[in-house]
């Protein structure tokens, strides 16, 4: 079942492609890092210097609150003060030192949330920020140039980009259109523009479009298509290529272990080892 498939821990390939973000693209072999304290799927990550920041984002998965650090120098974990309210399905994103969690859904009400949260862990402490124009859950969210962007999902406004000014916090809900309405996308940035690749629609049907956003000039075009249809997969940034890892497929039924590369200069995707 497609429920089921989403329960497979493709935190696992947010976090070995973070491995592969501080070791450089030279040095891009895979190896094991220290399992996790416990088992738990639905999560998100983060980095943010050598560390990467881990936290469950679904009420379904076990481990509630589960918020912890890996250290890739040390290869270990360390536990943090868990978020001060409970929500799943919500944006993480990370820039100038500090974690920003964007939205999701409150488990005891089922209500989408417009809050938005920041954690510093120099400080080690959870930090409320101005909410954002509205309620959005199972979306993605990304820091370009100061600025936190939240794309897609479901809620208010859910064709429109909010935009958040990390300098003056304020929000903006941009004129500019969302080009397709998706979960489970992927996002990440490259050369200043912002990347949207694959995921699911409102017949949960996957896709292998690209989407590319320039928050310059407030334009979308079309980028190459995937190799191939997928959902849930997870893409990092490194040294000005774009890493897509994992996810899961419809047709048939399955999680991935792809690892798909795209150079946006010569716009075309080449498959790397799984």
């Amino acid at each position: 079942m497609l429920f089921e498939l989403r329960f497979f821990p493709r935190f696992i390939f947010l976090l070995m492609i973070g491995l592969l973000l501080m070791t450089g693209v030279a040095q891009s072999g895979w190896r094991k890092g220290m399992s996790l304290p416990v088992a738990i799927a639905h999560t998100s990550a983060e980095k943010i210097g050598r560390e990467i920041f881990v936290l469950r984002n679904n009420w379904h998965a076990k481990a509630d609150n589960f918020f912890e650090a890996y250290d890739v120098d040390g290869d270990g974990w360390r536990p943090l003060m868990p978020m001060p309210v409970d929500r799943s399905n919500f944006g993480v994103s990370a820039a100038m030192d500090r974690l920003f969690v964007t939205g999701g859904i409150n488990p005891q009400s089922e209500l989408m949330s417009d809050g938005v949260w920041s954690f510093s862990p120099a400080m080690s402490q959870w930090y409320q920020l101005p909410p954002m124009p509205g309620v959005r859950a199972y979306h993605k969210s990304i820091i370009v140039d100061d600025y936190l962007y939240v794309l897609g999902g479901r809620g208010v406004n859910r064709d429109k980009i909010y935009r958040y000014d990390l300098g003056t916090s304020e929000w903006k809900v941009l004129d500019v259109e969302m080009p397709v309405q998706r979960v489970e996308f992927a996002l990440a940035a490259a050369n200043g523009e912002i990347y949207l690749i694959g995921g699911r629609g409102r017949q949960n049907e996957t896709f292998a479009d690209v989407h590319v956003f320039n928050p310059k000039d407030g334009r979308w075009r079309r980028g190459p298509d995937l190799p191939a249809p997928v959902s849930g997969g997870s893409l990092v940034e490194v040294q000005g290529h774009l890493h897509l890892l994992g996810g899961y497929a419809l047709a048939p039924e399955k999680t991935l272990a792809t690892h798909y590369v795209l150079t946006p200069q010569a716009e075309d995707w080449r498959s790397m080892p799984a």
